[in-house]
């Protein structure tokens, strides 16, 4: 959503500040914020190697299930599973739900741009293997 008014753009089109549907099977394009939701999870394996899947939820959400499990757990802190997230980071991919969330970060300053253009850098560096097949050959 731009200015008010739903339309469909390229993933490389989208600006902090747009507001972008969440749907289930969708690969998050940007970093963003959980403005809505309806039973979100996320996988993030691809950014935190952890298997399962985080509920996400919107910042107002997220303080009250906070708020309540510390209650619960006596003020102690629980895991980061007891209590959703409101973040979205771009390279993972939405396993069920719907909503929305606000762009905050996106292109090369994002989770999953920042990780390319790192492996973009190092693509240039030779193994040692290639280094020692180069001495041999």
């Amino acid at each position: 959503m731009r200015n008010g008014k739903i339309q469909q753009i390229h993933i490389g089109d989208i600006v902090v500040g747009d507001v972008v549907g969440i749907k289930a099977g969708m690969d998050v394009p940007v970093d963003g914020l959980v403005i809505q939701a309806t039973g979100v999870l996320a996988n993030e394996s691809a950014m935190t190697g952890e298997s399962d899947e985080m509920k996400k939820d919107t910042f107002v959400a997220c303080m009250q299930k906070l708020r309540e499990k510390e209650a619960d757990l006596g003020g102690k802190k629980g895991s980061s599973h007891d209590v959703p997230s409101c973040v979205l980071l771009s390279g993972t991919q939405i396993a069920t739900g719907d909503g929305w969330f606000l762009a905050l970060v996106v292109g090369k300053h994002s989770c999953d741009g920042s990780i390319k253009a790192k492996l973009e850098q190092n693509s240039d560096e030779m193994t040692p293997l290639q280094v020692k097949l180069e001495k041999i050959g």
